[in-house]
């Protein structure tokens, strides 16, 4: 499953692409503080998109795919064995 570390690069990518319109955007503010909360979203979405794309390089050093740990998880490793009330 180390193919989907890959899939970490769409998210990323949207975000650093909406963190640039951001800062390109407080340029044109003449406000401080709107230019201020610009550059702090901006800064916070480019630290989740950093956090995004590590999680995917892990992924895809390791092969440990934590989409699937959760969907397998839900079930506790344990298989449900019907109880016979009769």
């Amino acid at each position: 499953m180390r193919w989907m570390g890959l899939m970490a690069l769409i998210p990323t990518a949207g975000l650093l692409t909406v963190s640039f319109f951001v800062l390109f955007a407080v340029e044109k503010v003449h406000g401080k503080n709107l230019k201020t909360f610009g550059k702090a979203v901006a800064a916070i979405l480019i630290i989740v998109a950093s956090l995004i794309f590590s999680k995917g390089v892990y992924t895809l050093v390791t092969g440990d795919c934590p989409i699937m740990k959760a969907m397998c998880g839900m079930q506790g490793g344990k298989r449900h064995v019907p109880v016979d009330l009769w």
